[in-house]
């Protein structure tokens, strides 16, 4: 059984550039699927966790 934890933000880059300045590496780039953004890491146990932009609009001209 495997679990993901996320944290819910408003812009993903900028909280990926936030944890990124605190050492957090984050693994592969943004996926982009309807409705949402996610950028996939780790804590330092190897608990995988991700952010999550809510998206509206479904394309880039409706990301918020």
């Amino acid at each position: 059984m495997s679990v993901s934890l996320g944290f819910g933000v408003d812009h993903l880059e900028s909280a990926m550039a936030a944890l990124q300045g605190k050492g957090v590496q984050f693994k592969g780039g943004i996926t982009e699927d309807p409705g949402v953004r996610l950028a996939h890491f780790a804590d330092p146990d190897g608990t995988p966790l991700y952010l999550a932009q809510q998206v509206w609009g479904g394309g880039p001209e409706g990301w918020n």
